[in-house]
């Protein structure tokens, strides 16, 4: 049997502890991101009202919704002029770029 000293014991807790928030703020962030697009989209009355004016399948509104982004440009820009939303919360994984 191996015992650890208080020392390594305390590093290894650290460590554990440094992980377990690095795992919750990357949780945390998604599910902003996600609220984001939801509450866009609520905005505009809804997935069948925003998928008929973005011109898309409600299923497709869906699944910018569970997955936190809209990641066609012209789409999002449309999204965040109509909901009051930034162009930023909607596409939280792209860097937006001026061209």
């Amino acid at each position: 049997m191996i015992f650890q000293s208080s020392q390594e014991s305390e590093v290894n807790i650290s460590q554990g502890d440094e992980k377990i928030t690095e795992i919750s703020r990357k949780r945390n962030t998604k599910m902003r991101d996600e609220l984001a697009v939801k509450k866009a989209i609520f905005n505009m009355g809804g997935a069948k009202m925003a998928g008929q004016f973005l011109d898309v399948s409600t299923s497709a509104i869906g699944k910018w919704a569970r997955n936190g982004v809209i990641p066609n440009l012209e789409k999002a820009q449309l999204v965040a002029q109509e909901s009051g939303f930034s162009l930023a919360s909607l596409r939280p994984r792209f860097e937006q770029k001026a061209i």
